[in-house]
């Protein structure tokens, strides 16, 4: 594809010096764990000294940063859209807006983009659930989801379409309560009606919220979303579980 990819470590400074110039940056991190000081070594530390970085060395015409619609951290189920106050209610949530508040005063003609749960065939709630097993606590309240075909190929709409210095939602046009997306799940996989989760420990990293978010700016540029709400995205990957399932049985 003509693609030269360069290895780069963001926690090791002296690495960054192999980054060519470009037009056209994604800045999108994750930390190798979801602890408070893992998001302050990437987000708090490391992001803002890549963008001091990028802006004094190689500051490209335009540049996306993936952020997290986790910087709302909102538990009572209100709705949210990008004029919704942000707070470091948390240490993670303080480490996300740090590296949100470097990107945007870098200079460069930036734009935040802050993505609800990102899944696909890769990564998606089929995973954890399974015919028969208890629910958990965390089955309750609204998340917001967008595929990650939607989180791509809105980054490149946002290229064209999206205002430098602005922060957008990504996520897709309908927020689902946990327990009406299980149980969705387990009616279309031919599972029993009631509510399930494996028995799992709760992962430390994890951001369990409950809040209503709105890509209504997103699509107010022109962006349409492949998969607008959680069934039409859930649809083909529920389809190929159950093909995988009746095969395995066939077996």
């Amino acid at each position: 594809m003509g693609i030269e990819p360069v290895a780069i470590d963001l926690f090791k400074p002296e690495t960054f010096e192999r980054l060519h110039q470009v037009k056209r940056m994604v800045v999108s991190a994750a930390p190798p764990r979801g602890t408070p000081a893992n998001y302050d070594k990437l987000f708090g530390q490391a992001i803002p000294r890549f963008m001091t970085y990028v802006a004094t060395h190689r500051p490209p015409e335009k540049l996306i940063y993936t952020s997290s619609t986790a910087v709302y951290n909102l538990t009572n189920g209100q709705d949210v859209d990008e004029s919704t106050p942000v707070s470091p209610a948390s240490p993670k949530t303080k480490a996300l807006l740090a590296s949100e508040n470097s990107v945007l005063g870098s200079g460069i003609p930036s734009i935040v983009y802050r993505l609800g749960g990102i899944y696909g065939h890769e990564r998606n709630r089929l995973e954890r659930l399974e015919p028969a097993a208890p629910a958990g606590p965390e089955d309750k309240g609204f998340i917001n989801l967008i595929r990650v075909e939607d989180a791509a190929a809105s980054v490149l709409h946002l290229f064209r379409h999206g205002k430098a210095g602005d922060v957008y939602v990504g996520v897709d046009t309908r927020p689902v309560d946990r327990g009406e997306l299980n149980a969705w799940i387990r009616q279309q996989m031919g599972w029993p009606a009631s509510l399930s989760r494996k028995k799992t420990p709760r992962k430390t990293g994890r951001f369990f919220q409950n809040k209503r978010c709105s890509s209504v700016k997103l699509i107010s540029t022109g962006y349409r979303f492949l998969y607008p709400t959680f069934e039409q995205g859930y649809g083909d990957i529920v389809h190929t579980a159950l093909a995988k399932s009746q095969k395995a049985t066939k077996n």
